[in-house]
């Protein structure tokens, strides 16, 4: 790299044109970054494009973490390319993650549902219509049939909505918030009955929490009111004793000027 630049400086394209060739030939996973970030710096389109063909072709599950928090710490449009690339990689391969990744999963989660946007909004909801699909198929079809889930039984319906569960509610409430928009754009005629299914039941909940909590709160409030009066009422008391020998609160009186 030191050598590219002192050839670009000394303008020896010759000489550039060999590190370029050199660098193409030298990525690898421990330098890809280093590499990239150089390409971008000297603007070498050419070998920017071998790095982000090395993340399409070399991506693996042990890897990807890496390229996650390298496109989650740049503000660079040029890098867009590379978070698509990341997304798709973990929308594909979501239940294979799970399996092999399950402690660094926020991560991963948390990346998909940043970059929920209208543009890509059919990509979710394929991805879950589809693995509603197979979910159902996998109670109900046979045991020679394979399905990418790795699981069996009657409870795979359960497992899929225990680990899609945080995707399913941001994609449920993106939907909610931009409800007019997914109308307009007709992407909601693509939705399967699951997914609408689910889809309702999620929003009627939520929407019946937010009421019980709103009540509650103005339940709260009114009560609270009502003591604040009461003590106003019957202004500050102070003990004294009766002949019993117990004590009786009586409202301290105001002494007259």
């Amino acid at each position: 790299m030191m050598l590219y630049i002192f050839a670009d400086k000394y303008l020896q394209e010759d000489l550039c044109e060999k590190c370029v060739r050199s660098l193409n030939k030298r990525i690898k996973q421990d330098n890809v970054y280093k590499i990239l970030d150089f390409a971008h710096e000297r603007n070498i389109s050419e070998t920017a494009a071998r790095c982000f063909s090395f993340f399409q072709n070399r991506l693996t599950i042990n890897n990807i973490a890496g390229l996650i928090e390298y496109v989650e710490r740049k503000e660079d449009s040029e890098l867009d390319r590379l978070k698509n690339i990341a997304f798709s990689f973990v929308l594909d391969r979501f239940f294979d993650i799970y399996e092999n990744e399950k402690g660094n999963m926020q991560l991963y989660e948390s990346f998909l549902i940043v970059n929920i946007e209208m543009d890509n909004l059919s990509t979710f909801v394929d991805f879950l219509s589809n693995s509603y699909k197979l979910a159902g198929n996998e109670i109900e079809g046979s045991d020679s049939e394979e399905f990418h889930f790795g699981w069996r039984g009657p409870k795979t319906k359960d497992i899929f909505d225990e680990r899609t569960i945080k995707i399913k509610e941001a994609v449920f409430d993106f939907i909610h918030e931009n409800v007019n928009t997914v109308m307009t754009r007709k992407v909601s005629e693509d939705f399967s009955k699951d997914f609408f299914r689910d889809f309702t039941k999620y929003v009627v909940e939520k929407t019946s929490k937010q009421i019980q909590n709103l009540i509650m709160k103005n339940n709260q409030i009114e009560m609270s009111e009502e003591t604040d009066k009461k003590q106003k009422e019957n202004g500050k008391k102070r003990m004294e004793p009766v002949q019993d020998g117990s004590v009786e609160e009586k409202p301290i009186l105001k002494k007259s000027k």
